[in-house]
C-alpha cells in the first residue's frame, strides 16, 4: 500500500524547490534537469570531453572502499570505472551515526536507480553510483542529532552534549567514536529485543562501533550492508584532499581571492530577484585550513587587509605560500565543494536533497569559472514509511492530517472530539452564574449603592474559583480523548516525529531493524523508480 502527497502540503519545502520540480523557467536556465539528460547525450558528452582526472580518480577511490567487503557488484563497478567511457551518478553527505537519517539510505537508491536507467538510455556508455563522504566537514552536532525510535515513537539519541559544542572544529574524518554512542546503541538494541529479532544484522552493527574507530567507518559499513549489491561505491572527500585531488580548485581560490564570492553574489542578486531565498553564504575564501586537528575558516581581516586562521594574520602572498607547503590541508565549504567534488569525478547527474538543490542554484557560473562541467541536477525521492498496522488510520483519517507538528496534532485531536453537549452545558451555566450575580448585585445597590464595589469583588473571587473547577473539567476532557487517540497520535509521531519529516531525523537502521530488511530496501527501491515531484508514503 502506497500514498502521495503534494510537497506544497507539508511544511518545510522552499518555494525553489517546489518551482524546480514545477521545472519554471528561471530554474530550468540555472539547472540542467533529468528531462534534458534523457533527451540528448551532451551532458556525456561533454563531461567526457573535458574530464581528465580519471587516474587520481581511481587512485582515491580504491583507496575509499579498502576497509569494506565488496560485493561481485562493486568490484564490477570498480573495474568499469577504469574505462574512458565510464561515468558516475553521484551524491552524497556528511557522515553521521547509525548510517545517517533516512534520506542518506533515499537519496542513495534514487543514484541507483538513475544510473540504471542512463544504462539503458544510453547503452554505449557506462553509469556507475558513488557516494560521496563529505567527511572534511566539522559539524559534530548534525552527525550525531540521528534518532532512533523506541515503541511509542518517541526519538531517542545519545546524549553528546558535552561534545557538540561550537569551539568543536575537529573534521569528522578525524572524530572517534565515542562511548556514550556504542553504550546507547548496545542499550537500545537490548531494550527493544532487536537483538534477539534481528541477531545477525544488530551483531553487525554493533560491531562496525568500535571506540577506536573513526565516525565515517561505521557510516560506510552500514550503508554499504544496505547498498552494496547495488555496487555503490564510495568516494572519502578527505581522501581527495590528502591525495591532492582538487589541489587545483582550491589554489585558484587562493591565488585569485574574492572572485568566486563575487561570482556568487552576482548568482544570488538573480535569485533574490525571482523572491528565492539564499541557501548559503558566500565569502572571500570559501576554503578552511586544518590546523592541529581542527578544521578553521579562512577569513579576512578587512582592516589590516590581511588573511586571518585563527590567531595568525597573513598577506596574499603569505597564504599562497602556507597553501603550496601544505596542499593537503585545505579544503572546500559549502559552495565550492561541489566544484571540488565534479572536478575529480566523471560527474554526469547529482541526486540531491532541497537544501541541496538550494544552494546548487548559486553555482552554475562558478563552475565556468573554474572550467568544470556542470552535472544535471536530479532530486532525490522523498518518503515516509508506516509499519502495516497503522494502515486503517492512514485511510480513515487522510494522509495529509498526521503530517503536523504534536501539539498541532493534539491540538486537533481534541477538537475534533470534544463534547458538544458538554461545552454548552458549561456555556450556559457560566451565562447563568453571570446572571445571579448580576441579580444580586441589583438587589445589593437598591438596598445600599455602597455595596456595588463589594458585590462586583465577590464576583470576581467567585468566576475566578467557577473559571478554575472550568478548566479542570476541560482538561480532563482532553486528556480522556487523548488517551482514547492513543493509536492516531502514535502514528504522528511515526510519520512526523519532533515535528518534522521522518526521513530527517531517523535513523538508517532503525526500519531495516525493525523490519526485514531486504523486503524493506526492495519496497524504497519501488519507489524510486517512480517521478520525484511529490512525496511518498510506503506502509510496510
Amino acid at each position: 500500500m502506497m500514498f502521495e502527497l503534494e510537497f506544497e502540503k507539508i511544511h518545510g519545502f522552499s518555494n525553489l524547490f517546489c518551482d524546480f520540480l514545477k521545472r519554471k523557467p528561471f530554474l530550468l536556465g540555472r539547472l540542467r534537469n533529468e528531462l534534458e539528460l534523457f533527451r540528448t547525450p551532451e551532458i556525456i558528452e561533454k563531461k567526457l570531453k573535458s574530464y581528465t582526472k580519471r587516474k587520481k580518480f581511481l587512485e582515491v577511490i580504491l583507496e575509499s572502499n579498502s576497509d569494506i567487503e565488496l560485493t561481485e557488484q562493486q568490484k564490477e563497478n570498480l573495474k568499469i570505472l577504469m574505462n574512458e567511457n565510464a561515468l558516475v551518478v553521484i551524491t552524497g553527505q556528511q557522515p553521521a551515526i547509525f548510517g545517517g537519517p533516512l534520506y542518506t539510505l533515499y537519496k542513495s537508491i534514487s543514484a541507483i536507480e538513475l544510473s540504471r536507467r542512463l544504462k539503458e538510455t544510453y547503452p554505449e556508455f557506462d553509469f556507475v553510483p558513488v557516494f560521496w563522504l563529505e567527511d572534511n566537514d566539522h559539524d559534530y552536532q548534525e552527525a550525531t542529532q540521528v534518532f532512533l525510535l523506541d515503541k511509542f515513537a518517541n526519538p531517542l539519541a545519545p546524549d553528546l552534549k558535552q561534545l557538540t559544542t561550537s569551539d568543536n572544529k575537529r573534521s569528522i574524518a578525524d572524530i572517534p567514536i565515542d562511548k556514550a554512542i556504542i553504550d546507547f546503541l548496545e542499550f537500545y538494541l537490548e531494550s527493544n529485543n532487536l537483538i534477539a529479532v534481528q541477531p545477525k544484522l544488530a551483531s553487525q552493527i554493533l560491531n562496525f562501533y568500535k571506540a577506536d574507530v573513526i565516525l565515517p567507518t561505521p557510516f560506510k559499513k552500514i550503508l554499504n550492508l544496505a547498498l552494496g549489491n547495488y555496487g555503490m561505491l564510495f568516494l572519502s572527500a578527505s581522501l581527495c584532499r590528502k591525495h591532492l585531488a582538487f589541489a587545483e580548485i582550491i589554489q585558484k581560490e587562493i591565488e585569485q581571492v574574492g572572485v568566486s564570492h563575487k561570482i556568487i553574489e552576482s548568482a544570488n542578486r538573480l535569485i533574490e530577484g525571482m523572491g528565492y531565498h539564499i541557501q548559503a553564504k558566500s565569502f572571500d575564501v570559501n576554503a578552511f585550513y586544518h590546523l592541529n586537528g581542527e578544521r578553521v575558516k579562512i577569513q579576512v581581516d578587512k582592516e589590516d587587509q590581511k588573511y586571518k586562521i585563527k590567531d595568525t594574520l597573513l598577506t596574499g602572498q603569505e597564504l599562497l605560500r602556507l597553501f603550496e607547503e601544505n596542499p593537503a590541508n585545505f579544503s572546500p565549504n559549502v559552495l565550492l565543494r561541489p566544484i571540488c567534488q565534479d572536478f575529480i569525478v566523471p560527474t554526469v547527474a547529482s541526486v540531491l536533497g532541497p537544501s541541496e538543490i538550494g544552494y546548487t542554484t548559486q553555482l552554475p557560473e562558478l563552475y565556468e569559472w573554474f572550467s568544470v562541467v556542470m552535472p544535471a541536477i536530479i532530486p532525490r525521492h522523498s518518503i515516509t514509511f508506516v509499519p502495516a498496522k497503522f494502515a486503517s488510520k492512514l485511510v480513515e483519517s487522510g494522509i495529509e492530517f498526521f503530517f503536523q507538528k504534536p501539539e498541532t496534532f493534539e491540538k486537533a485531536i481534541y477538537e475534533q472530539n470534544r463534547d458538544q453537549t458538554l461545552l454548552e452545558t458549561i456555556d450556559n451555566l457560566e451565562a447563568r452564574f453571570k446572571a445571579i450575580f448580576n441579580e444580586m448585585q441589583e438587589v445589593a445597590s437598591q438596598i445600599d449603592r455602597t455595596l456595588v464595589a463589594s458585590s462586583e469583588a465577590h464576583f470576581s473571587k467567585s468566576f475566578r474559583s467557577f473559571a478554575a473547577l472550568k478548566e479542570k473539567i476541560f482538561s480532563r476532557e482532553r486528556r480522556k480523548i487523548l488517551e482514547q487517540s492513543n493509536s492516531l497520535i502514535l502514528l504522528n509521531k511515526y510519520i512526523f516525529p519532533k515535528g518534522t519529516l521522518q526521513e530527517r531525523i531517523v535513523a538508517t537502521i532503525y526500519p531495516l531493524l525493525l523490519f526485514e530488511a531486504k523486503e524493506f530496501l526492495n519496497k524504497i527501491e519501488g519507489i524510486c523508480s517512480r517521478p520525484k515531484d511529490r512525496h511518498y508514503i510506503v506502509v510496510v
